[in-house]
C-alpha cells in the first residue's frame, strides 16, 4: 500500500519574541526545525496549509519540507503549541530525522468495529491504553494503529501482545499492558454508583467535623 506523501512549503524567519505576534495576526505560524546533524533555525508556514498537513498527517508521519536553496528534509510534527482559549497555533517544533536511523515514537491507537453487544448497549468498551510505543525505521512508521472490537465478547480484552505490526516494527510497550476490555454496561454503572458513594463517605466525616467545630465556636 503506498504511504500518502505530505510537504510544506517554509520561508525564513528573523523575527523573534514577541513580534511573532504580528505574524500569527497575518496566518503565519512560526516554526522552529532541529534534528541530529543539522543547526537549528527558524522558519515560517502559511497557517492553512500547516493545519492541514497536521490534521492528515498528525505527528507520526514523515513531512517533507522544503525551504528556498536548502536540501528538501524529511520531518515529523513533534510539538504544536497552541493558545489556551482560541486554540489558534502559537508555535511548532519539526523534527529533522535520517531515514536510515530508527526512531522511537508513541502511535496512536485507534477503535475500529462494530460490536452487537456495544450497540445493543449489553456492554462498554474500557479503553486502557490510547497509544504504543513503538521504534522503527522512520519510513515503517505506521500512522496509526487499528483495534478491532467487532469479534470481542463480555469479559474479553485485547493486550498488547495481541497486536502484530510485522518485521520492520517492533513494540516497545509492554506485551501483559491491556489496551481495552469489553464489560456488561450494568457493571460499568454499578462501578460508578460505588465510586460515587466512596467519594461521598469520604467527605462525610469532613462535613461532620465541619458542623462540630461551628457548634463548639457558637
Amino acid at each position: 500500500m503506498m504511504t500518502e506523501k505530505f510537504s510544506l512549503q517554509l520561508e525564513p524567519r528573523t523575527v523573534v519574541g514577541k513580534a511573532v505576534k504580528k505574524l500569527r495576526r497575518e496566518g503565519i505560524v512560526p516554526v522552529g526545525v532541529f534534528g541530529k546533524g543539522i543547526e537549528p533555525f527558524n522558519a515560517q508556514v502559511n497557517e492553512r496549509e500547516f493545519l492541514k498537513v497536521l490534521r492528515e498527517a498528525g505527528s507520526t508521519s514523515l513531512v517533507e519540507i522544503r525551504l528556498l536553496d536548502r536540501e528538501p528534509q524529511q520531518v515529523f510534527i513533534q510539538e504544536v503549541q497552541r493558545h489556551p482559549v482560541t486554540r489558534r497555533i502559537l508555535h511548532a517544533d519539526l523534527h529533522v530525522v535520517d531515514l536510515r536511523i530508527e526512531v522511537t515514537h508513541h502511535v496512536p491507537l485507534v477503535v475500529i468495529g462494530e460490536n452487537s453487544l456495544v450497540e445493543r448497549g449489553d456492554a462498554v468498551v474500557n479503553v486502557g491504553l490510547h497509544a504504543l510505543e513503538v521504534r522503527c525505521l522512520p519510513t515503517d512508521l505506521p500512522h496509526q494503529i487499528n483495534v478491532d472490537i467487532s469479534g470481542l465478547e463480555l469479559g474479553q480484552s485485547i493486550h498488547v501482545r495481541d497486536i502484530n505490526l510485522g518485521d520492520k516494527v517492533q513494540i516497545m510497550t509492554s506485551g501483559d499492558e491491556t489496551i481495552l476490555s469489553l464489560t456488561p454496561a450494568r457493571m460499568a454503572v454499578e462501578e460508578e454508583v460505588a465510586e460515587a458513594a466512596e467519594e461521598g463517605e469520604a467527605a462525610e466525616p469532613e462535613l461532620i467535623r465541619q458542623e462540630r467545630d461551628k457548634d463548639e465556636e457558637e
